[in-house]
């Protein structure tokens, strides 16, 4: 199988490809988004990172490698899932990243995945509903089951630890996520989150950058190479925030 090799700083990463996707996705780990990359450079060393949509896990293995962070990585897609755990263990990182095949929702259920395609890499699927992250519904390719937790259930009822960084990146399933997350967002070791956010959406931008302030963290857009990225009627940013020290 293709592998794609990365070296940061004397530190070396490797991922598994089944595909030219997760190639390019693997290949792209630094260079795609240099703001997350900077995020994640500034986490204290074996801090607790949740990944929430971890894909094949560019941003989990390379918080893992990169800072010693304790890894929890979700991942719903079966497909993706497979990759995620190769691409784990060929790093030797089985002990310090944890992933769970289960979607993360304003509430703990069983659901389907709407899948747009059987591909390993891809992404834009949905869990429980068929409305996109463009909000329109979509016709899947097929569907797949899955479980599906809220933040604060998988702090509270299955006792994880509350992550001091949070990465929210699930295609347009943003609000549900952070709105099942409130508890977990207050707490003082909550230190910052993440969230993949359309800045054409203004209405989004305020209701969620109005949850996590309300949970007392505060919008850092001063993140070195924290851009959007034009895809069309999206205009995809990381919206970062942070609390205050």
């Amino acid at each position: 199988m293709r592998r794609c090799v990365l070296e940061r700083n004397g530190r070396r990463m490797q991922f598994e490809c089944p595909n030219d996707l997760t190639y390019l996705r693997a290949e792209g780990t630094i260079r795609k988004e240099p703001g997350t990359i900077a995020w994640i450079d500034g986490f204290e060393e074996g801090s607790r990172f949740w990944d929430i949509g971890a894909n094949i896990g560019s941003f989990t293995i390379y918080a893992a490698v990169m800072r010693g962070c304790k890894v929890t990585a979700f991942e719903p897609s079966a497909e993706n899932y497979l990759v995620l755990n190769r691409n784990i263990v060929v790093n030797h990182m089985d002990r310090k990243v944890r992933a769970l095949a289960a979607a993360v929702d304003e509430r703990s259920s069983i659901a389907e995945m709407h899948m747009r395609e059987s591909l390993p890499g891809a992404a834009l699927h949905t869990f429980g509903t068929d409305i996109d992250y463009t909000g329109n519904s979509f016709k899947a390719a097929y569907f797949q089951g899955a479980i599906g937790l809220s933040i604060d259930d998988a702090c509270e009822v299955f006792g994880l630890p509350v992550p001091h960084y949070i990465k929210i990146d699930v295609d347009g399933l943003e609000r549900a996520v952070v709105a099942g997350g409130v508890k977990t967002f207050a707490q003082s070791d909550c230190r910052s989150v993440l969230v993949e956010l359309d800045l054409n959406d203004a209405s989004e931008v305020a209701h969620i950058s109005g949850i996590l302030e309300g949970c007392g963290l505060t919008r850092d857009d001063s993140v070195a190479g924290n851009v959007g990225r034009d895809h069309g009627k999206v205009l995809v940013y990381n919206m970062i925030f942070r609390r205050p020290s």
